[in-house]
C-alpha cells in the first residue's frame, strides 16, 4: 500500500535540490544530471512549485523582452524557513557573516519586497541582472511609469565603497535607474 507513495525521483529527491537552488539561477540540465531525471521533469517540478505558490521565478533583466525570455531565471522558495528545513539545517543557528546568512538575507529581502508589492497591488515587475562574469544585482524593480530601482543586498552592518561595485557598474548601464543598497 505504501509503495504508491514512494518518491518517484528515488533517493535523490528534487525537494532538497530545489532548496539548494533557491535564490540561484536555475540550471535545469545540471539539476537533472545531479538528480538522475530528464531536464523536462525538473522544469515541470519547478513549475509545480510555482503553480502551488511554494516558490516563484525571478526572471533575468534585459532591455529586450525577447532576450530576457532566453535567459535563465532565479528561483526562490516562498520562505527561508522552508529552505532551511529542506536543507536539513533548521536546528542549527544561522551565524552572521557567513555565506548562509548572506543567502538567506537576500532571499528574505527579495521575498518581502515582492510580497509587499503584491499586497499593495502595485504594478511592479521584478527581475535581476546578471553579468557574464557572474556578478549580479539582486533585484531590479520596474515601477510602471516611474524610474526603475536597482537593489544590491548586502548582509553587513557597514557598507563599504567596494560593496557597491557591481551596483554602480551594472546599474549605471541602465539610464535613469535609482540605485540602492540594502
Amino acid at each position: 500500500m505504501l509503495e504508491q507513495f514512494k518518491n518517484p525521483f528515488g533517493s535523490n529527491s528534487p525537494a532538497p535540490v530545489s532548496a539548494q537552488s533557491s535564490g540561484k539561477i536555475v540550471n535545469y540540465t545540471k539539476i537533472a544530471r545531479d538528480v538522475g531525471v530528464s531536464d523536462q521533469t525538473v522544469k515541470t517540478y519547478f513549475q509545480i512549485l510555482e503553480d502551488t505558490l511554494l516558490g516563484s521565478f525571478l526572471p533575468a533583466f534585459d532591455q529586450s523582452v525577447r532576450k530576457s525570455q532566453g535567459k535563465s531565471p532565479k528561483f526562490y522558495l516562498f520562505d527561508t524557513g522552508v529552505v532551511r528545513a529542506l536543507r536539513r539545517s533548521i536546528s542549527s543557528p544561522v551565524v552572521e557573516s557567513t555565506h548562509e546568512f548572506s543567502e538567506l538575507f537576500e532571499h528574505f529581502v527579495v521575498g518581502e519586497l515582492k510580497r509587499r508589492a503584491e499586497y499593495e497591488a502595485a504594478d511592479f515587475q521584478f527581475t535581476f541582472v546578471g553579468a557574464p562574469n557572474g556578478k549580479q544585482i539582486e533585484l531590479i524593480v520596474d515601477r510602471s511609469g516611474k524610474s526603475k530601482i536597482a537593489i544590491e543586498v548586502k548582509s553587513t552592518t557597514s557598507v563599504r565603497e567596494d560593496d557597491t561595485t557591481e551596483l554602480r557598474q551594472l546599474g549605471g548601464d541602465m539610464k535613469g535607474t535609482e540605485l540602492f543598497v540594502f
